[in-house]
């Protein structure tokens, strides 16, 4: 089910870009943007380093992987890009989005498909190239206007009778039975990399209801305060966390290996986070 996060926060990104426009923020909201990345890419950049021990590698190879690692994402931050690119094509088209909803709901489908039938194929031929689908048109694109439309219609979805509970229950399903089905074809690819998928058709589904389950509670406030700053925080930094605890236990000369070290490395990530999070003292939340 973690599958749906990264597309839940491109529709979260696109239902706020909606209200940044109306208070002509855009270019504020750029900049904040821009700088969060070039932080994280800096902070980020020791996951480089592997590419310049490569052999049989030139060093104009090695400095054009580096350049464009930086410029997709590195390993995580693939997220910004795409979100800067997703969020200028949504404002190139920000008119026809709003005036023609159903034409556009149909076109980002197809664009969505596009990308996971691409996943498929970058899977099927073990190729690493994750780039080409997850990223602002395939991946970004279709999930940040879905949350523009949202936000440009949200007082006719606040009215609107659904049950929701049930809704998601089904689309949960739908995706467990996809996940389920996926990976056993997965399993078949004999010495492939890949062991799961980066995109599913039925993502945006249970992405889009549980969303705007969230804007039928009033009482949570995930779009705002404390709990969006801190849930951004994690998403930059968690990566960063699980290598300082990979470091602390090799150094502690723990040679443990398998699901039980992992379990342990993610609770003391998890417990950085927190203290990280929860001390109101420390200034480095503003970062984002």
């Amino acid at each position: 089910m973690f599958i749906t996060a990264v597309p839940f926060f491109f529709i979260v990104s696109g239902y706020l870009f909606f209200k940044t426009i109306k208070k002509n923020h855009t270019k504020k909201w750029y900049t904040h943007i821009i700088k969060i990345y070039a932080i994280w890419s800096i902070i980020y950049a020791y996951t480089l380093m592997p590419i310049f021990n490569l052999t049989g590698v030139s060093l104009a190879r090695k400095i054009y992987l580096v350049c464009r690692a930086e410029i997709t994402g590195v390993v995580h931050l693939w997220f910004i890009p795409a979100l800067i690119v997703a969020s200028f094509l949504c404002f190139l088209f920000k008119e026809y989005i709003q005036r023609k909803t159903k034409i556009t709901l149909y076109l980002i489908s197809m664009i969505w498909l596009f990308g996971v039938a691409l996943n498929w194929y970058f899977m099927s031929i073990n190729s690493q190239n994750t780039f080409f689908y997850k990223n602002g048109v395939f991946y970004g694109a279709p999930m940040f206007i879905l949350g523009f439309i949202i936000s440009s219609h949200e007082q006719k979805i606040a009215t609107l009778k659904i049950n929701l509970k049930k809704l998601i229950i089904i689309s949960a399903t739908i995706l467990i039975i996809e996940s389920i089905v996926s990976t056993n074809i997965i399993n078949t690819f004999k010495d492939h990399m890949y062991q799961s998928l980066d995109m599913m058709i039925s993502t945006p589904l249970l992405s889009t209801l549980i969303f705007i389950t969230c804007l039928k509670k009033p009482t949570l406030t995930i779009l705002k305060g404390s709990e969006r700053l801190t849930s951004t925080f994690m998403y930059y930094c968690h990566i960063l966390f699980l290598d300082i605890s990979i470091l602390i236990i090799t150094a502690s000369g723990w040679h443990s290996t398998g699901l039980f070290k992992d379990i342990v490395t993610t609770i003391m990530a998890i417990i950085l986070v927190l203290i990280v999070c929860l001390n109101s003292k420390n200034k480095v939340l503003k970062v984002i």
